[in-house]
């Protein structure tokens, strides 16, 4: 059976790279009639739900979107133990996370994004944390900008708010942030990653990936920012933490 679902797998991965259909099409045509693996789950998201942009969101004139706050960092190569580049890991993120974003395999780039995601997937919740026994949304954000860009974040949801300059939803790109109200104010921060999908760290799942359209996280949204480091308000939310 192992072997049968690593061919499956291997005629997945080729089906995708040669006929350029997303994840989950792969999927439908692969596993519908294999009894065996139809325990296989995945997130499930809400679908067929419109986003409007309430009256009370007073979003700024978004500047065009530049590449150099996401580019500033390079992506880092991921090695195994012995220094090289380990292929192997690579598509197998790429495979994963094609699914899970319903994607395709080639849009799935930024390695070290991913590569993030991956090693902090299903950490718990915990207020104030900021290690694998519990992290919050704000220390994950600020952690991931760290590693992922080579860029600074403030350590709390409200002053990373701060030091952005607001877009709405449908100028978001990956790395961009979302801010939602949770528990009164901007209390909840989330690391956009395109097609209405984010990565946070949810108070019931932990580090997740999750959808703007599902009614829980559409009726808390309060906007999208994108962090300006090289302004000084950016400095100067930097200096009051210290």
């Amino acid at each position: 059976m192992k072997n049968l679902f690593v061919l499956i797998i291997m005629m997945q991965g080729a089906f995708l790279c040669h006929t350029g259909a997303t994840a989950q099409q792969a999927n439908r045509l692969f596993f519908q009639d294999q009894s065996d693996l139809k325990e296989i789950s995945g997130p499930r998201f809400i679908e067929g739900i419109e986003i409007r942009g309430g009256e009370n969101q007073n979003f700024s004139s978004a500047q065009p979107v530049t590449a150099s706050l996401y580019t500033a960092g390079t992506v880092k190569p991921i090695l195994s133990d012995k220094g090289t580049t380990a292929i192997e890991s690579a598509q197998r993120l790429q495979f994963k996370y094609a699914i899970i974003l319903d994607r395709e395999v080639e849009k799935i780039s930024n390695l070290s994004l991913f590569a993030f995601i991956d090693e902090w997937w299903g950490t718990r919740y915990r207020y104030g944390g900021t290690t694998k026994k519990g992290i919050d949304c704000s220390a994950l954000t600020s952690f991931l900008y760290r590693d992922v860009y080579g860029n600074n974040l403030p350590r709390t949801a409200r002053m990373q708010y701060q030091v952005c300059q607001k877009i709405h939803i449908s100028e978001s790109v990956e790395g961009d942030l979302l801010f939602f109200n949770t528990r009164g104010g901007i209390s909840h921060v989330a690391v956009y990653l395109g097609d209405g999908y984010f990565v946070h760290s949810s108070t019931n799942q932990g580090v997740v990936i999750s959808h703007i359209n599902d009614p829980y996280y559409q009726k808390r949204f309060l906007g999208a920012g994108r962090p300006m480091p090289e302004t000084e308000s950016f400095q100067d939310v930097l200096k009051c933490e210290e």
